[in-house]
């Protein structure tokens, strides 16, 4: 097994660990969904991203910023289009 696909999994291991911990000193009688947990939509966030700048993958703060509020906007847009979304 790769070392950062080992690494990957001890931390989300440790994130399940402490997202459930938080959860019940918030709310002792709620819900927690590890699969609710992962990091989809960061990724796909950073893919969009990706996709968005094309060859230009420097940035600076402001144009990080200015970027993520389209990246935003394009989820929103994507999540009230659905058929708009198809994997490869």
């Amino acid at each position: 097994m790769p070392t950062q696909l080992y690494t990957d999994i001890q931390l989300m291991i440790k994130n399940v660990f402490f997202c459930a911990t938080k959860e019940k000193i918030t709310n002792p009688n709620g819900r927690i969904y590890i699969i609710l947990l992962g990091t989809d939509r960061l990724e796909t966030s950073f893919g969009i991203l990706s996709t968005m700048v094309g060859n230009d993958a420097n940035a600076n703060i402001l144009q990080l910023a200015t970027r993520f509020s389209h990246i935003s906007e394009v989820q929103n847009i994507l999540a009230s289009n659905p058929s708009w979304d198809c994997s490869p």
